[in-house]
């Protein structure tokens, strides 16, 4: 795409491009060249480039309008982002200098091309990806020690489909390890007559070339139809697909599949990712001639001037907005988080995400195309070949939303991020709400103390039983009324919305003895009760490793001894000593507490537990009142709503003669509690302490901020309470918040014990 001559606005990009404004120092700031207002830009319409511009500043919903009068300007990053120019407003702290709202930007890169088919993607340049993780990746993507894999799913035959016969066909559990097969990662939409695996057609299938028949072909989707093709000219021999590989009306068969999902994508060579399209019938497009339909490429290069530099749109991994059903479904998060190789079809294009590398097809983001050879015929599938050896201009990494770490510590912020990601997102089935994440749970249970309870860390339960939404969330409802397996006081009993699990610190930096740390946040929580939870069988009540607390008291506490492996370190931090704790086997990491960390990966609890949770506390009753208000009017993408929603609000609590006592976070975002004529019902969970730093300054709590009572407080003591209502004698979550220590201990209190459902 080329820009009008002799246009102003793109002239001044140029003159960036070809160095004239080279930054003197390491901030993108430094070198804004300002092309323009937004109306000028957008009065350019002879200039297909500006008007390229235009579009792309302006498509995300996500992001706030540009006003005519906002100032558009072009930077070039420095090292080590160099290649990379980008256009965007001239920001503040965090917005627009002129309106004062959060515009989005448009980053461009300078980086080699590929000499593209705009029709069909190059399956030479897919073949150089995998024997290039093959060769490079070991330890990381396949070769894997306990701690970074996962069993491979133990259902004895697992079902795939070989592509060579075109048939299904058992695999014994014995060779599960040692077979090479491909998964798809799809979204099924509202397609009927779909060919799919039922106890009455399954020995059929079973037949050599089953899939061809006229009457069966048919009904197969293109995106299906495409994976079978495309697993075939890869030279692999098999696939696994959900609508073909479970038996659809085999109940007990199909729960056991389900809760293995993520040990069948984790054990998986490589993982299709179809992210374009609303349904199964839009097809891998691009990726077998004869076969599939060709693919729509995105945007050309952009050029500023006659024989100017070409520079293309960065391109975007991860994106959380736009066509398609993809990014916004549960079960398609976990496919993704779980597989150690994905090729991902996404807009028009087509992108290799392992967790060593992504690499591109459109940018040199790694090893070119090869002309295949004979024995390149079925060298995916005998892991043989010769890679072209090449290292990347610029490694990219797996976008951070679908990330998961395998530490032999527990990592709750990683965790964090996973559970927002997942928690706005879409089921067709809301029952399928801890079924959909069971991958996740279970892999990750294994470097927490106690395992994951309903989604909730054991180790840290006082933390994470606080949880809150970012954005209005509801009960999942089957049959219009709550899913009693899915506990109210768990974040997988809800949805519509973000949620953050807790407001711990975060419990890791890297850092060395000579910069230090960065300081740690002063905020703590502390137990207040006893967690039972209870056996599935026999009822029976089992104490929960409410385990953080220990490590927490050891910070402070130094004649405490410490666990075996860990020992105190003091750095050095702008003057001041800040302490941390490392530990032998976890090199180049400093933790704010000494975390019991597992001397061996395990498969998490040998028990299940009912969805209840059992304890005594203290009870009171409080009113709503008006609603907080915060800084500022925050609103945030939901991609539940597949739209800007306000974030949820927060009310102020008061006791019956008026005194302030606290703050509620509410469910939804305007929401008016205050017509309630009833008090609620608040339990006490854990308390919670933070204080001001060393620059005299509060943390994050709003009302810490804002209430005139406790504002002018060197240390703000609270506790953590959650809002209940009781049927039939268990209570249920409502809502959470906090209340000041001091006024808690001047209300009517009572001790109560609790079912918590």
């Amino acid at each position: 795409m080329h820009s009008k001559p002799q246009c102003p606005f793109c002239a001044k990009v140029e003159l960036v491009i070809k160095g004239c404004y080279e930054p003197p120092s390491t901030s993108a700031e430094s070198s804004l060249t300002v092309v323009g207002t937004f109306a000028d830009i957008l009065q350019s319409e002879d200039c297909n480039v500006c008007q390229f511009v235009i579009k792309r500043l302006t498509e995300n919903p996500a992001s706030d309008a540009y006003g005519d009068g906002c100032t558009v300007t072009f930077w070039r990053w420095s090292p080590p982002h160099d290649y990379l120019y980008s256009f965007g407003p001239v920001e503040g702290d965090t917005n627009c200098l002129t309106c004062d709202l959060d515009h989005d930007i448009l980053t461009l890169a300078n980086l080699e091309l590929a000499d593209l088919n705009p029709d069909w993607i190059d399956l030479g340049r897919i073949r150089a990806w995998a024997k290039q993780c093959d060769t490079e990746h070991a330890g990381i993507c396949h070769r894997l020690t306990e701690w970074t894999s996962i069993p491979p799913p133990s259902m004895a035959p697992l079902l795939l489909v070989d592509v060579t016969s075109r048939c299904l066909v058992d695999i014994p559990i014995d060779r599960i390890h040692e077979t090479r097969y491909v998964a798809l990662s799809y979204v099924w939409g509202q397609l009927l007559g779909i060919l799919e695996t039922t106890r009455e057609n399954e020995q059929e299938l079973r037949q050599k070339h089953a899939l061809t028949s006229p009457s069966r072909a048919v009904r197969l989707p293109d995106t299906v139809r495409d994976a079978i093709e495309l697993v075939y000219r890869l030279g692999i021999s098999y696939l696994w697909v959900d609508r073909l590989c479970i038996v659809q009306d085999d109940p007990d068969r199909k729960l056991l599949q389900l809760e293995q999902m993520g040990a069948i994508y984790a054990n998986a060579y490589l993982t299709l990712v179809a992210f374009d399209g609303d349904d199964a019938n839009h097809g891998l497009r691009g990726s077998c001639p004869g076969v599939a339909s060709p693919r729509v490429l995105g945007s050309s290069p952009l050029t500023f001037s006659p024989q100017g530099t070409p520079l293309v749109v960065e391109p975007e991994f991860a994106p959380r907005t736009g066509p398609g059903e993809w990014y916004r479904r549960g079960w398609t998060f976990q496919e993704r988080t779980l597989s150690n190789r994905n090729l991902v079809f996404q807009q028009g294009r087509v992108f290799w995400e392992c967790r060593g590398a992504i690499w591109t097809e459109e940018l040199a983001y790694g090893p070119p195309s090869q002309p295949a050879t004979r024995d390149d015929e079925r060298a995916l599938e005998r892991g043989t070949g010769a890679s072209h050896q090449r290292v990347p201009r610029n490694q990219k990494t797996k976008p951070s939303a679908y990330s998961i770490t395998f530490d032999r510590w527990p990592d709750l912020h990683r965790y964090e991020i996973l559970v927002r990601t997942y928690s706005e997102l879409l089921l067709s089935f809301p029952s399928d709400g801890l079924r959909a994440f069971t991958g996740i749970i279970n892999t990750l249970s294994r470097s927490f103390p106690g395992g994951l309870l309903y989604g909730v860390p054991e180790y840290f339960f006082d933390y994470a039983i606080i949880w809150a939404p970012y954005t209005p969330i509801h009960r999942r409802l089957v049959n219009g009324k709550p899913d009693p397996a899915l506990p109210s006081w768990s974040w997988v009993g809800w949805t519509g919305g973000g949620i953050n699990l807790s407001i711990a610190p975060p419990m890791h930096q890297r850092a060395d003895t000579t910069r230090g740390i960065m300081p740690w946040e002063n905020i703590e929580i502390y137990p207040k009760i006893d967690w039972h939870k209870m056996r599935m069988h026999t009822g029976t009540n089992q104490r929960i490793n409410n385990g953080y607390h220990e490590a927490a008291k050891m910070k402070k506490d130094k004649s405490i001894p410490l666990p075996e492996g860990w020992s105190r370190v003091s750095l050095n931090q702008n003057d001041s000593i800040e302490e941390g704790f490392y530990h032998n086997d976890l090199p180049g990491t400093v933790f704010l507490w000494p975390l019991q960390v597992p001397g061996h990966s395990s498969n998490g609890p040998k028990h299940s537990f009912q969805p209840y949770l059992s304890f005594r506390t203290s009870r009171a009753f409080l009113n709503v009142g008006a609603r907080l208000q915060p800084a500022w009017e925050e609103k945030l993408w939901s991609s539940a709503a597949n739209a800007v929603v306000s974030v949820v609000s927060t009310f102020h609590l008061h006791a019956d003669n008026g005194n302030w006592s606290g703050v509620l976070i509410s469910n939804g975002s305007e929401e008016t509690l205050t017509c309630s004529c009833k008090a609620l019902e608040c339990i006490v969970v854990s308390g919670g302490v933070t204080w001001k730093d060393a620059n005299n300054e509060q943390t994050s709590l709003e009302e810490w901020a804002q209430v005139d009572v406790i504002k002018s407080l060197t240390t703000y003591e609270f506790y953590n309470v959650l809002f209940i209502e009781w049927e039939q004698g268990i209570a249920y979550r409502k809502g959470v918040g906090r209340v000041w220590k001091e006024a808690w201990e001047q209300l009517d209190t009572s001790i109560v014990d609790v079912v918590l459902g």
